[in-house]
This record gives C-alpha cells, structure tokens and sequence, in this order.
C-alpha cells in the first residue's frame, strides 16, 4: 500500500468534516488512523477500504480491474503522444474504474483526466485540476511526473518554459523536447526553437514517432519562414508533406503555412494556390477562422474584392459564434476589421491606428510571426499616407528584432 492512500484518506476525511473516531470507529483505533494518514502504517487493503467507506467514498482493490486500468491507462497515454485517436481508450479507462472513487491508479487516473480537459481545450478545468492534484506531488513516480509537468506548461503559460524543461530532465525523449521547441517559437527565439527542433526530430525518428516528427517540421518551417529563409521552409514542409501522405488534416495545416509565407512575400496566387487546398481540412474554429482572414487578404490583393468580402464575412461569423476560446478573440476582431476597412476603401487615419493596434497585441499576446506579418501591412499602410519616417523607423525596428532572435 503505497502512502499516499493514508494521506488521500486525511485530504478527504477534512474535507467532508469527520473526526478521526468517527471514521475509524469500528475498524481500527485513532492512533492507527494517525499513523496511516502520517505514511508510517501500512494497512490491508480491506482497512483501507472500510475507512473510505466511513466516509462515504467507494474505492476499488480489485487486482484483476486495477492490472486491467493500468494497462488501458498506458496505452492512452501512448496514444496521446502519438497523436492518435483515444476516445475508445478514454471510454474504456472510465467504464474499468467509474465503481470506484479511490483505488491505487488513483492519481493516474487524475492525470488522465486533465489530460482528456487538454484535448477538450479546457483550460479552466485543467488549471483547476491540477491546482488539487499539487499537494500529491511528492508521491508521484517519474512517469507521472513527466505527465504533470507536461500539463502544466500546457496550462500555466507563465510556468511554461520552467515545466517543460523539468519534464525533459524527468525523461528526455522526443515529446518534451518538442514541448521547448514549440515554446520557444511562440515566443519568437527561433534560433532556440531550432536547436530543440533538431534534437526532437532526430530522437523521434529513433522512437519511430512520425506524429512528433511531422510536428517539429511544421515548427521548423515556421521559424524559417520567420527568419525569412524560404528555401529552407519550403523544404522542411515538402519533407512533412512526404511523412504525411495519408493525414488529410496535417497537409492542410502544411499548405495554409505555405499559402501564408507565399501572401507575406506578395505572391499571391501561390499564396491562394496553396491556400484554397487547406481550406477544406481546417476544422477547429481558430484554423478555419485564419484561413478565411488569409483568403480574404489573398483575394483583396488579387481584386477579388467580392469573394474576399465572402471570406470576411465567414471569419466574422466564427468570432461571432463564440467559437474561439484562447483569450485572444478582441485580436482576432480587429485583425478581420483591418481587412474589412481595406476592401471598403477606408484605408485612413482610423484604419492606421487600428492597425497599430494590431501590430502592439499581436507583439504582446500573440506570437511573433503575427507582429511580423501585420509589421509588413502597416509599413505598406504609412507610405500609403506618405509617412515615410514611420515606415522606415517600423521597418529597422522589426529588423533588429529579427536580428535578435
């Protein structure tokens, strides 16, 4: 029995208010029950199993149903970072202990319940969980460890970088290392993200991990792309593209990166090309709303003014649907405003500084490739308005953070 029970058994005995002798009347003395909430008794497993039920709480010592959780909860976990399908794992897992409240996969299964809030992309209820599940640090094993810090980069973006770097001390394999590069992109360190990219491809490809290695490759093309070496972008996209012959929804992430480096350097019809393909396997609201705001630009720059109003019209109807939830939404609105004002001819002061705007929040709140992109619009925006000053101190601004990355 390992003593984390006696410590879940005192965490719950002081949350629902009992005293030590009216849990363990009937079943063992009060200074046994001290001893096992203070980790230095071991007691059977039918002890254990009366004190739970004192409480109200059902628990599970079953061997053959724990052996039976252990193994559908590795496998999930497996499935997780390939990036494979999990809802039957998840229904199984859930079906194997839904009897039972408390068992010895108890914290586990916690994990596995954030991990499945990550997937639903709810950050709220995962910053919740694992703000209970803290004070049970102490008796997690490596592999859990691994798992909770993993979790907790994804949800604290303020511990972020703190977490994935201890989650690749804990096991340094090809997930957390794909974790850092991934960090060090949003926050603009391409150089960084380069370095973790190559680490994690390269012990991917030893794991046999295609999922991890077709993730570092998009990254990898996104720090070229930013770092404004398009040859090398196209390549490692073409080189993804290669890995994922068969995942329709990854080639379309890939050609929207495409289409949107093809737009940033004014080729438009690549850029549409490219674009008009991924469009169909963009589904979750954020990538469809991006695609409609690129598609709509593309086509404005193609005088395609009435489809790239279709286009607008769309990405307004996903923000409108409360569709997207990452804190970001007033960006978004204003970064389909721009556009909107310019296919209406309303390219003024107003649109200026709305613009502005832009360029500031995305620098702050977004990342890095987005100040980029929206840097190049409002540079065109001040000649446009013959402030030629601005446009220069703008363009050597971005050009020396360019150089410090």
């Amino acid at each position: 029995m390992k003593n984390w029970v006696g410590f879940l058994l005192k965490h719950y005995r002081l949350k629902l208010n009992f005293s030590q002798s009216g849990v363990c009347k009937g079943i063992c003395t009060v200074s046994y029950l001290s001893k096992i909430e203070n980790g230095t008794a071991q007691p059977s497993e039918e002890v254990i199993e009366q004190l739970f039920k004192a409480l109200g709480i059902k628990s599970c010592w079953n061997k053959a149903v724990l052996k039976q959780g252990e193994k559908l909860l590795t496998a999930y976990f497996d499935q997780v970072f390939h990036n494979e399908d999990t809802s039957e794992s998840s229904e199984a897992i859930r079906a194997c202990l839904k009897e039972a409240e408390i068992n010895p996969l108890y914290l586990a299964f916690k994990l596995f319940e954030i991990q499945e809030a990550q997937l639903q992309l709810n950050v709220e209820a995962m910053k919740e969980q694992l703000n209970q599940l803290q004070p049970f640090i102490g008796f997690m094993d490596e592999k859990m460890l691994f798992v909770y810090e993993l979790l907790v980069g994804k949800a604290f973006n303020e511990e972020a970088e703190s977490a994935y770097l201890k989650a690749d001390q804990l096991n340094p394999c090809s997930i957390s290392k794909l974790k850092i590069a991934s960090l060090y992109y949003e926050k603009g360190q391409f150089q960084k993200a380069l370095q973790y990219c190559k680490k994690a491809y390269d012990l991917a490809a030893y794991e046999g991990n295609i999922s991890v290695m077709s993730e570092v490759s998009i990254i990898e093309g996104g720090c070229y792309c930013n770092l404004y070496q398009f040859d090398l972008m196209i390549q490692t996209y073409e080189r993804c593209l290669n890995l994922n012959r068969d995942n329709s929804h990854l080639r379309s992430d890939i050609k929207y990166n495409i289409g949107a480096t093809y737009l940033e350097i004014g080729r438009y019809e690549k850029a549409y090309e490219y674009l008009i393909e991924a469009e169909p396997g963009r589904l979750d609201p954020l990538s469809k709303f991006l695609t409609y705001h690129k598609l709509s630009l593309v086509l404005y720059y193609l005088n395609r003014h009435s489809e790239s109003l279709d286009y607008i019209e769309k990405a307004e109807a996903v923000l409108n649907e409360d569709q997207i939830q990452d804190h970001c939404e007033d960006i978004y609105a204003k970064m389909i405003q721009v556009v909107r004002m310019m296919s209406e001819g309303k390219m003024n002061e107003e649109y200026l500084k709305l613009l502005e705007e832009v360029y500031e929040d995305c620098g702050k709140r977004i990342i890095f490739g987005f100040q980029q992109f929206h840097g190049h619009m409002l540079i065109d925006a001040y000649k446009a308005n013959r402030r030629y000053k601005e446009a220069l101190q703008l363009a050597m601004q971005m050009q020396e953070m360019l150089m410090n990355l």
